[in-house]
């Protein structure tokens, strides 16, 4: 693998580099990444509290995303193709399927 690829940090926090200290580096962050898993799971099933919870989210969000006119262009082109019928609406679509009406709509502009 290139070196300078190699050295990217993942998802995960380490590398995939080979390089000593590098590997040393990956090691101290795996084991603070397990521990940090370890004590996040021993709080939720022992202490009935979340550790590391990330901070509150505003739970309107996902209805606001449905109004973005980004959406409507995606389901007009969705309608153009007669992938979706004319009267199916970005606000009626459930929440947790619009990322896939959105995603087809991203893949049909792509391919105009």
């Amino acid at each position: 693998m290139n070196p300078a690829v190699a050295r990217i940090i993942t998802t995960e926090h380490m590398t995939a580099s080979t390089s000593k200290p590098l590997l040393a580096i990956d090691a101290a962050r795996y084991g603070y990444n397990k521990s940090r898993r370890l004590l996040k799971k021993v709080g939720q099933r022992s202490l009935k509290r979340t550790f590391f919870a990330p901070p509150g989210r505003d739970r309107d969000w996902e209805e606001r995303v449905a109004l973005l006119p980004e959406v409507s262009e995606l389901f007009d082109g969705l309608k153009e193709h007669n992938i979706i019928p004319d009267n199916l609406s970005p606000t009626v679509v459930p929440t947790s399927l619009l990322g896939r009406f959105m995603t087809v709509g991203q893949v049909v502009a792509h391919l105009r």
